[in-house]
């Protein structure tokens, strides 16, 4: 007979695989598992789930939707839907089901939240596992209701249906593995087995410190114990532009380590209690509402992981990971009001102790899918001259940076090209080449972008040109 932790786990799995991003997390605020794709996600979905229960005692066939970064949610392109998966019937305990998906986002530098786009509160969507029409019809009236938004909830909601009817036809074993003694042993070994891989970090404290090119400085004191992992981000800045929630930042915390330790381990209450995150009220690791938070749920949350990991490389050089604290390029044309194409480009990998940097890779992304140049140039009015790597792009070192990304695009219709991108080079002696963009006019010269954000108009025949950083390179002596 199966062990049960180890049907547990694979329960665990296949509930989730049909997602984006989604979670398994009971009645008590404990979580079973988590599938992300992005950092942010690690931190929100739980949290989304405690949210909902704080004000909805849900019936087994209620669905909650959400999108407020402020309610547990990520990026308002990112809708969450909430519902009770099963429920004892002992005990009447319950898990539910989170899960997530996105639409294509916008950049945006707004100063407020309610400026980046349709913020959804936790609202009660479904009831007897039908939708609400009349709550749905408003939304979809809202002038800043994404392209598909319906398609987008009705296909989620058929999904997690799906899930609840998988799970009736195994009722019964279901019981016994939901039992509150199996996911307390669950939880248990999973930290168990996290505590040995812990155990191999030497303990210590180190604090480090990075400064944003708007000014802000990220400062972090982490202690490494062997039964314990102490974050302290006191000291660290406020901010207008680059915030995000309490959450999210956890979240950047336990996918660093993950990164670092280049060793699974099962994600659940058990194994992340090992984390302590403190993050000061009003910093931008810890934002409050309306502050706009799509540069925090895209870029902080780069930063913040970057920061953990170059902490545990110094307490740790037999792992150590040289890793570059920029963020993707992102770039989005707009074509008229209700047409737009955004892509986040990324740069060189950097390299580890132990191998060269791969190329233009999204290394915290775990949905490696993209759109094909095919796709993107019948969806939009593009043409796409070029994709390759930056040769030689990657820092220098024993073990080099990965090669950055060059990709060209042509616009076919008038549009407004906006960016975000860190255009300065990275010091170190191993740091790979900056990021650089540039404009070639169809009447004009070859335009340098010298500015980190913005946007401009383009015409029919503009080139815009985006060469992305390469990675650092690393050698025993040296650790950017």
């Amino acid at each position: 007979m199966d062990n049960p932790l180890s049907t547990l786990h694979r329960l665990c799995k296949e509930l989730v695989n049909d997602f984006d991003a989604a979670s398994l997390v009971t009645d008590e605020g404990e979580t079973l598992h988590i599938k992300y794709e992005t950092l942010g996600d690690i931190g929100t979905l739980s949290s989304a789930a405690q949210t909902v229960l704080k004000y909805y005692p849900l019936k087994i066939d209620e669905f909650v939707l959400l999108n407020d970064p402020y309610s547990g949610g990520t990026l308002l392109s990112s809708i969450t839907l909430v519902t009770p998966l099963y429920e004892h019937p002992v005990t009447y305990s319950r898990i539910f089901l989170v899960a997530r998906s996105g639409f294509r986002p916008r950049i945006s530098l707004a100063h407020s939240l309610e400026e980046e786009g349709l913020r959804i509160p936790p609202t009660p969507i479904a009831q007897h596992n039908i939708l609400n029409e009349t709550i749905m019809e408003a939304i979809l009236q809202h002038p800043q209701c994404p392209e598909n938004f319906e398609t987008k909830v009705r296909g989620l909601l058929q999904k997690m249906l799906e899930k609840k009817s998988n799970l009736d036809r195994i009722s019964g074993s279901v019981q016994k593995l939901f039992s509150k003694s199996v996911l307390n042993r669950w939880f248990m070994a999973s930290k168990d087995t996290f505590q040995n891989v812990l155990a191999e970090l030497p303990s210590g404290d180190i604090k480090v410190e990075n400064k944003l090119e708007t000014g802000e400085i990220l400062r972090l004191k982490l202690e490494v114990s062997p039964d314990k992992l102490s974050f302290d981000f006191s000291n660290t800045s406020t901010s207008k532009k680059v915030c995000l929630t309490d959450a999210a930042t956890f979240g950047a915390c336990v996918g660093a380590v993950c990164a670092f330790l280049r060793e699974p381990f099962f994600m659940n209450s058990g194994s992340i209690s090992l984390f302590g995150v403190e993050t000061p009220l009003g910093s931008m690791l810890n934002a409050k509402y309306p502050l706009p938070t799509f540069r925090g749920m895209t870029e902080g949350v780069v930063r913040v992981a970057g920061l953990v990991l170059r902490a545990l490389s110094e307490l740790s050089p037999k792992r150590a990971m040289s890793f570059s604290s920029q963020n993707p390029v992102q770039l989005q044309f707009q074509f008229g009001p209700q047409k737009h194409f955004y892509e986040s480009l990324p740069g060189g990998i950097s390299a580890n102790i132990q191998k060269t940097g791969a190329e233009a890779l999204h290394f915290w992304t775990r949905n490696q899918l993209r759109s094909s140049v095919q796709e993107i140039e019948v969806r939009f009015p593009l043409r796409i001259l070029h994709v390759g790597a930056r040769k030689n792009s990657g820092g220098a070192g024993q073990f080099r940076g990965g090669d950055g990304l060059i990709k060209k695009y042509q616009i076919l219709e008038d549009a407004e090209f906006h960016w975000i991108a860190e255009l300065r080079r990275e010091s170190g002696a191993n740091c790979g080449q900056p990021t650089e963009i540039k404009i070639q006019k169809l009447k004009g010269d070859l335009q340098t972008i010298k500015n980190t954000e913005g946007h401009l108009k383009l015409s029919a025949g503009d080139e815009v040109h985006v060469h992305t950083a390469g990675g650092p390179g690393i050698s025993p002596t040296t650790r950017e």
